[in-house]
């Protein structure tokens, strides 16, 4: 059996320091990738979570404005009616 030596003792490492630097260069590919998925994640959860207050702020203030809460009679008037078609309603 042949072995094959290099010529020059520089030619030796080639191929691991190549496979090094392609091998660090993909690591932080991955990891840049994995930031920047990391941020947007949250930026969703923030924005939908400011979705929800708006919603929420918007209910709270349409129900204090409804016709419904402008007086006790006609608040009542409303739940006898919805009782009647058997709706649950809250007070």
């Amino acid at each position: 059996m042949k072995i094959f030596r290099f010529s020059s003792h520089g030619q030796a490492g080639y191929s691991l320091i190549t496979t090094m630097v392609l091998t660090a260069a993909a690591t932080i590919v991955l990891g840049s990738t994995l930031s920047r998925t990391l941020t947007s994640s949250k930026l969703n959860d923030r924005n939908n979570q400011y979705n929800v207050c708006g919603a929420a702020a918007e209910a709270a203030s349409s129900r204090a404005n409804s016709p419904a809460s402008a007086t006790p009679a006609t608040a009542a008037r409303r739940r006898t009616k919805a009782k009647s078609a058997g709706v649950n309603v809250r007070s």
